[in-house]
């Protein structure tokens, strides 16, 4: 055969000698024995420039013009580009090629796969059927130097009848995968593209008469309040029985004594059997469960349902639920739900593709202990068996079909601000969008945790996404019909009454509260992407979480995304990982970093940005408390579950870091979505400690588990929350204190003191030698307006360079000297400006010194409004390496900023210089500490003190602002060989911009004053 544009070109021809889609499900005998033969391991390999150099006389060969791997072998399943073969390439929307759809590059790079397998007489007499799980792009297949077929859709499960082409004893396959094809144009999605068989492959044998199909309905009557049970459960099974093979082989042990009846006997989790019946092909049966358990996120209750054919059995699980739309609200099991969720790729970085049930448990894992409930498997389809694990552990799934035309938006044009629609729109295109819809569907349709489909993702709307969306309406009522691209098109007038919600991405906080207020809208809103976790951030999770809770029709949202994206590229010599992202292969087209924009690290370590959604999410909220009579009102954000049913607390009263009492108590029985009265049991000496108006004072409630569930331990801190009951600030005035001098020069001030030598440069308007038993400045005592750029600063960062916060100078145009008693004023008219720019900020600097060395700081300063507002303000001390330790009273222990900052709590801190450093893969401002009233830091004999008239945000690290924003991965930092202090009474918030959102106004540092008072003490 003639492979060049034969079929991988050809919109027409997308599966040839496939079977028809049906559900994901494994086989076994009556004994237990799988029915399957794994065909993963090492197979032999060859790859190819084009398609001209594999050669063969209509079967591909090994050919001396390919390439092979070092012994010829690759791993099934993998990805070809972590054998050594062709490039890793990151782009996000960006198609790697030219734009000619059907066509791809005649250069089209190919993997030739080879292996033998053998068949017992036993199997040879049965119906052999060969299953792909996953193939990225395309594939042909030659059984025993026979074509046996071709599929494309990567994320989709080929299924190949084979029985004409085996024998018994060796056979042998040959998988020729191309990295392009016709389909290419839909697999657009953002991520690391890659090639190969990068799923398992197997051979089920299986009796000729055999189920070929099933779908699973459930349903119920009488829920109870908390829906958590009903009177009776509905589980309907309607079978479909495969054909009779036309192989002309005898019948296997299965043969017409089977009268083609299907044996279906339903069991509840404790294996008690509740009943059975006997089925006919494409037959329904319901069998009726009696005081029925419901299956939720919060309650994963599954029953086993058990379907034989003769010798053959399948073995399913499945939960009783419902899920639908009333009064503009979504329903599950007839109760509101809400989703908090999180967008997740199979991907590995030290596999690719390539992810195990391990690794899939170990985000699941994660994702319960950080409050998450549902997923979004973006963009495509997750690996078959995904879901049944979504089942078993409680999470609620979109799934996605494998769809995105992204690309297509970045054509050459200047007007047509559709070109996202094009393959939408595009006849030749209609066939391949509803294949890859109803591939999605018939695969996972059995599955209970699947409550949404998705047609895909940002693939723009016309008449190919209507057509397949009324396709899945017709084949599915049980479940709600989702695509946030028919958004993108306000201006057309397109049919979207099969689309169950309005979805958004990124939709700001008053795009939110328009839409879900206007009566209007009929349908319930989610945002499919939020809260870019993008680098240090999202700082905007609480804002959005609160609008959540407000709207009833406001159903949920995911975090994009789950995990950073990234390339293993072995260890750094301080032990680190090393990883890569893309342009760091040499590709062309790539999108830099922008991968790298997970709440988990490549290597599953949580971001800080998990931990901020943790406590964002958490079941339970504090609404007020009363002081004079020691209670707490509290409000149950669970749907299902009454809080003391769920969590017990431990309440803890604090004063400046000290624990003045705390009580461990159960929580009352607030019913979801409601609030209650927690009491605590106080004597009066705890009372009295509760009404204290002195000290910093904070009332915190964590909330721990109260009974094991999957993969989390009884007593797992699920969130907390704290209240400031009083405060107060910690600020040092500097006094009238021990004898001081002062010699003037035309350059310098010299003061000198008990201990102490201080100098300021007159010329600078800055303290260049704090000389107490030995200098504590490295470089002079200055102002920092520039802070790393965070991925969430991306977009502003070209604004504050081009404003020139990052070459920032400030001129001091003189410095007036008083002395009165043992206090020493210096005013400093000051400005701050750059190079051909005029002066952003003017005003006066002033400092006061006493003679014990304390010296206070203050600042008011007038902002020209027409700048943009500032990444930060404050006071920056390069100090010696040897003050590597830090303590301070304010939010921690994790960073924090204005924005984020609720998996941070406020108390007394105390870690090392090199703990405070957050090692995010692109270096970035991190580390900081939001509402600090002071902060110190020490070496072994001595201790630098700040504190603040007002809160400041405090950071210490052995990196420079400079290093930080100039390095492009984490293992090429280089240390200061000091240790940098800032002490900011200015940081603006974090936000999510890097693909979100603008920061909002609230969080911008956009005054026209500045004001602030600082004090510093050395010891």
């Amino acid at each position: 055969m003639r492979l060049e544009r034969e079929f991988h070109e050809n919109p027409a021809a997308l599966h040839v000698g496939c079977e028809e889609s049906h559900v994901y499900f494994l086989p076994a005998n009556r004994e237990g024995r799988s029915m399957q033969t794994l065909l993963s391991g090492e197979w032999e390999f060859e790859w190819f420039e084009n398609l001209r150099q594999v050669g063969g006389d209509g079967v591909p060969a090994f050919n001396e013009l390919g390439r092979r791997t070092e012994n010829g072998r690759i791993t099934v399943p993998s990805c070809i580009q972590y054998a050594g073969f062709d490039l890793q390439q990151y782009t996000n929307t960006r198609y790697p090629f030219p734009y000619d759809p059907p066509y791809v590059p005649v250069d089209d790079p190919c993997g030739l796969y080879v292996r033998s397998f053998s068949l017992t007489d036993e199997e040879a007499a049965l119906e052999t059927y060969l299953e792909f799980e996953g193939v990225d792009s395309c594939f042909y297949v030659w059984i025993n130097n026979t074509f046996a077929g071709y599929s494309q859709v990567s994320h989709a499960t080929s299924e190949f009848h084979i029985t004409p082409f085996v024998k018994a004893g060796e056979n042998e396959i040959r998988v020729l995968v191309l990295k392009w094809c016709d389909g290419s144009y839909c697999e657009d999605q953002d991520k690391f593209r890659m090639t190969g068989i990068f799923r398992d492959v197997y051979l089920l044998h299986r009796p000729k008469k055999h189920l070929r199909d099933y779908v699973i309905t459930t349903s119920f009557a009488e829920e109870d309040e908390l829906a958590v049970s009903a009177k009776q459960g509905f589980i309907c099974v309607t079978p479909e029985m495969a054909p009779f093979a036309a192989s002309g082989k005898e019948e296997g042990s299965c043969g017409e004594d089977t009268a083609r009846e299907i044996d279906v006997r339903l069991l509840n989790a404790e294996g008690m059997e509740l009943g059975s019946a006997m089925l006919r092909d494409r037959e329904t049966g319901c069998l009726t469960v009696e005081d029925a358990k419901l299956w939720s996120a919060e309650h994963p209750y599954l029953y086993t349902l058990i379907l034989t054919v003769g010798d053959e059995v399948i073995t399913e699980q499945v939960g009783i639920r419902t899920i639908c739309v009333k009064d503009k609200v979504v329903l599950l099991n007839n109760r509101p739900v809400k989703f908090k969720g999180v967008n997740r790729h199979d991907s590995n970085p030290y596999t690719g593709y390539t992810v195990t049930v391990e690794d899939v448990e170990t985000d699941m894992k994660l994702m319960k202990q950080h409050n998450v409930n549902a997923i979004r498997t973006s963009h495509y389809p997750n690996a078959p068996w995904f879901t049944k694990l979504c089942d078993r552990y409680g999470f609620y799934v979109i799934s996605e079909t494998d769809m995105e035309s992204h690309g297509t938006n970045d054509a050459y044009c200047e007007h047509n601000h559709d070109l996202i629609s094009v393959l939408a729109k595009d006849p030749m295109y209609e066939q391949e969008i509803l294949d890859r819809m109803q591939r999605n569907v018939l695969r996972d349709r059995n599955r209970t945790s699947v409550v949404f489909w998705s047609m895909g993702n940002e693939s723009g709307y016309g008449p190919n996404f209507i057509n397949a969306a009324h396709w899945v309406k017709s084949v599915d009522t049980t479940r709600l019909l989702h695509y946030e691209s028919q958004t993108w098109v306000p201006w057309q007038s397109q049919d979207m009454r099969d689309l169950d919600v309005c979805s958004r991405m990124y939709a700001s906080p008053e795009w939110v509260k328009l839409y879900c207020e206007n009566p209007e809208n009929e349908k319930p809103f989610m945002q499919c992407e939020f809260c870019h976790a993008m680098g240090n951030g999202p700082g905007d999770l609480e804002d959005n979480y609160a609008q959540i809770y407000e709207y009833d029709n406001f159903l949920g949202a995911f975090v994009w995304e789950w995990c950073d994206h990234a390339i293993f590229a072995g260890k750094a010599e301080d032990g680190r990982e090393k990883f890569l992202y893309g342009g760091d292969h040499g590709e062309f087209p790539h999108d830099g970093n922008f991968c790298m924009d997970g709440l988990v690290y490549p290597n599953r370590k949580p971001h800080t940005g998990l931990l901020e959604l943790k406590n964002v999410a958490r079941p339970f909220r504090l609404v007020s408390v009363d002081k004079e009579e020691g209670t707490i009102t509290l409000s149950n954000k669970l749907d299902y579950t009454p809080a003391n049913e769920y969590a017990s607390a431990v309440v803890t009263l604090s004063c400046d870091g000290k624990k003045l009492w705390e009580k461990e108590t159960d929580l009352p029985a607030i019913l979801p979505h409601k609030e209650g009265i927690l009491e605590l049991a106080l004597s009066e000496e705890e009372r009295k400690a509760l009404q204290e108006r002195s000290g910093n004072r904070y009332l915190m409630i964590t909330y721990k588990l109260k009974a094991k569930v999957a993969f989390l331990e009884k007593g797992h801190e699920l969130g907390f929350d704290q209240v400031a009951l009083h405060t107060q600030t910690a600020f040092e005035k500097v006094e009238a204190k021990g004898s001081l001098t002062a010699e003037e020069t035309y350059d310098t001030i010299t003061f000198k003191g008990e201990g102490f030598t201080y100098v300021f440069d007159r010329r600078k308007g800055l303290f260049t030698s704090l000389d107490k038993q030995g200098e504590v400045l490295e470089a002079p005592l200055g102002f920092e307006v520039f802070r790393a750029p965070t991925d969430n600063d991306r977009n502003v960062v070209w604004e504050w360079k081009k404003a020139g916060y990052d070459r920032m100078e400030m001129r001091a145009y003189e410095a007036t000297l008083t002395m009165e008693g043992e206090i020493a004023t210096l005013k400093v008219p000051v400005s701050f400006g750059a190079v051909y720019l005029q002066k952003l900020m003017r005003g006066t600097i002033t400092y006061i010194l006493n003679g014990q060395g304390d010296l206070g700081i203050a600042g008011e300063l007038t902002v020209d409004p027409i700048f943009p507002y500032l990444p930060r303000f404050g006071l920056s001390m390069a100090v010696p390496a040897c003050f590597d330790h830090v303590r301070y009273f304010g939010y921690g222990p994790q960073e924090s900023y204005i924005d984020k900052r609720r998996a941070s709590y406020v108390d007394l801190f105390e870690s090392s210089v090199a703990d405070q450093h957050e090692d995010y893969i692109k270096p970035q401002e991190n580390g900081s500490h939001y509402g600090c009233t002071f902060a110190e830091a020490f070496s072994a004999d001595r201790k630098i003190r700040v504190t603040g008239q007002a809160a400041f945000t405090f950071g210490a690290s052995e990196y420079t602002v400079e290093e930080l924003s100039s390095k492009a991965h984490n293992f090429e930092l280089t240390k200061a060989g000091f240790t940098t202090l800032h002490f900011d009474p200015v940081m603006a918030g974090i936000g999510s911009n890097s693909c979100g959102p603008a920061l909002p106004a609230k969080y911008q540092e956009k005054k026209e004053k500045i004001t602030f008072a600082l004090s510093i003490r050395i010891d």
